[in-house]
């Protein structure tokens, strides 16, 4: 058993150390966009609109504070996102196999959850959280001085 703990362990500290700046990447640009932009999704950012992932991370806290409805409401794929990363941490540091097929299944996922996101922003945009516009937007300020300056009328 305790040899089973410390194989896991290390597997897990070895993903950790071989994939430490992409990590350190993401999480600094996370925490920059949300310190300086009290935003961390780049389509809202850029166009102010929301992606197909919007709603995934505050889902994601949701199930952190054990508000299971909320964070269906706010996204449902966070529970298939939630089945897959179990799926690859069980195959990669439990069992310590590689792991067939998960680029299908990631593209299947993606293509599911795109598809979801055009009958939300049909049947919700915009009144209904998270699927609401942003006008801070970079798109909206751009086209805000264009317009001021008579560049577009």
């Amino acid at each position: 058993m305790k040899n089973n703990i410390l194989l896991v362990y290390n597997r897990i500290k070895k993903d950790i150390v071989n994939n430490r700046m992409g990590i350190l990447a993401f999480a600094g640009i996370f925490l920059l966009f949300f310190v300086l932009l009290d935003e961390v999704c780049i389509t809202q950012i850029l166009f102010g609109f929301p992606c197909p992932g919007c709603g995934l991370t505050r889902a994601g806290i949701l199930l952190l504070k054990f508000r299971f409805a909320e964070a269906w409401q706010m996204h449902p794929f966070i529970y298939v996102w939630l089945c897959f990363a179990v799926y690859i941490c069980y195959k990669r540091y439990i069992r310590g196999t590689k792991i067939k097929g998960l680029i299908p299944l990631f593209v299947g996922i993606t293509l599911a959850m795109f598809v979801f996101y055009v009958y939300r922003m049909y049947r919700f945009y915009p009144d209904v959280a998270p699927l609401t516009q942003k006008s801070e937007s970079v798109y909206h300020t751009v086209m805000d001085v264009l317009h001021k300056t008579g560049i577009i009328k």
